[in-house]
């Protein structure tokens, strides 16, 4: 009733689409699926972290999203952009 919009986003290329939300100021709503801690669970997301792994056979830069995952009341744990199960997220436009 405020103009509001909801969206959800198939898919987060390995935690890289929600980077451009954070930066935004905009937390997001990210749904893990077949997570190994998580199972099917919904986090809030509100920062992130990136590395890059140096090997011998060339870098790799990784994806880290920091989390509010409701079993704490800290926002204090990483979820990696690049771990086993499939993530979707929700942005909220005001």
């Amino acid at each position: 009733g405020y103009g509001e919009v909801a969206t959800y986003h198939s898919g987060t290329s390995n935690g890289k689409k929600l980077i451009s939300v954070i930066n935004g100021g905009r937390p997001c709503i990210l749904m893990v699926h077949g997570h190994y801690k998580y199972g099917d669970h919904g986090v809030l997301a509100l920062g992130y972290q990136q590395y890059v792994y140096k090997h011998f056979y060339g870098n790799s830069e990784e994806t880290y999203i920091r989390i509010m995952d409701g079993w704490t009341n800290k926002a204090n744990r990483f979820v990696w952009g690049n771990c086993s199960g499939s993530w979707n997220y929700v942005t909220v436009d005001l």
